[in-house]
């Protein structure tokens, strides 16, 4: 198996979130170990623990095992929960921020730390912590560290219009594409319409579009 480079942070998550999403059936040949190459990439990189993946259990998975990690890690993004906050003015304001709530199976994980030691030096410049266990069990594993990580980043989030999980690329996008964007969009406006300001700012352009009606027919 070809894995000359690990997956970067934003890699990552834009994975875990297209796969949780993808469409396996039918998946074979190249396509098939390309997606086993990017599970093996995805598991083998943690910032706290570094997970060993068993390169032949990854070469050996079937569609029906990689299912199963793909709707596994869809269960875990669908527990991502919404946090509220209450404002100044006394109203409930929602928040793009997730607090993960986990309904998982046990992970049969074993742990082992090795100190890493300088050619230079005698005493340990630090330790790496390392699991070892099962492909899904080191999948989850990986699943659930990365999306620690993203309940602090808020790259991760569920749109607020469609409920769909999708990765934020900008800070000031709150939405998974144009469609849900524009919906929102005119929700606000509808919602602005209907205040105060609103119903005043439309009766002064009825006014102003019947005169201009008026001022046309005269001449």
């Amino acid at each position: 198996m070809r894995h000359n480079s690990l997956m970067q942070p934003e890699e990552r998550i834009q994975f875990l979130v297209g796969f949780s999403e993808a469409d396996l059936k039918g998946l074979s040949g190249k396509h098939l170990e390309v997606l086993k190459r990017d599970v093996y990439r995805f598991i083998a990189k943690s910032n706290v623990i570094t997970p060993l993946p068993n390169e032949a259990e990854v070469l050996k998975a079937s569609i029906d095992d990689l299912e199963s990690l793909r709707r596994e890690a869809r269960d875990a993004l669908d527990q991502l929960k919404p946090l509220t906050t209450i404002v100044k003015d006394g109203k409930e304001k929602s928040h793009l921020e997730w607090s993960l709530q986990p309904q998982l199976k046990p992970l049969g994980i074993a742990f082992a730390l090795f100190p890493i030691i300088s050619p230079k030096h005698t005493d340990p410049l630090d330790a790496l912590l390392v699991a070892s266990g099962s492909l899904r069990d080191l999948f989850l594993l990986s699943v659930l560290l990365l999306l620690k990580e993203e309940c602090r980043n808020k790259r991760i989030l569920r749109c607020p219009i469609c409920s769909r999980i999708f990765y934020r690329e900008a800070r000031n996008k709150k939405h998974c594409g144009p469609a849900c964007t524009g919906k929102a969009a005119r929700e606000a406006q509808e919602k602005w319409r209907k205040t105060p300001k609103g119903k005043s700012y439309r009766q002064k352009e009825s006014r102003e579009r019947y005169a201009r009606t008026k001022s046309e027919r005269k001449g």
